[in-house]
């Protein structure tokens, strides 16, 4: 739930007050956090459905508030961004039409 927070909280430094440093810092942690526990999870042989929504979900809102901030701030171009949510839009309708076949 704290990386789920932490997307926003990423957004604003980068946005706001242009605290750059800390929103590294936040976007790391989140980096570190969701190693941290996929590898514990897979020592401890742990799983839930929950996790295995949430997770997902925190990993995608941290790659659309980092373009958001990259494309307001001018580091990434708009159109880099475009293909990068096109591609998340095409495995999202895809892979339940390869799910269905079988595959």
């Amino acid at each position: 739930m704290l990386r789920r927070a932490g997307g926003p909280v990423f957004l604003w430094l980068l946005l706001g007050p242009h605290a750059d440093g800390w929103a590294l810092t936040v976007l790391a942690l989140s980096a570190i956090t969701d190693w941290a526990d996929g590898k514990l999870a897979r020592l401890l042989n742990q799983y839930s459905k929950l996790g295995e929504m949430l997770d997902p979900a925190a990993d995608r809102l941290y790659i659309l508030a980092t373009l958001v901030g990259f494309v307001v701030r001018g580091f990434v171009p708009w159109w880099v961004a475009l293909l990068i949510v096109g591609r998340d839009a095409v495995l999202a309708v895809a892979i339940p039409l390869i799910r269905r076949h079988g595959y």
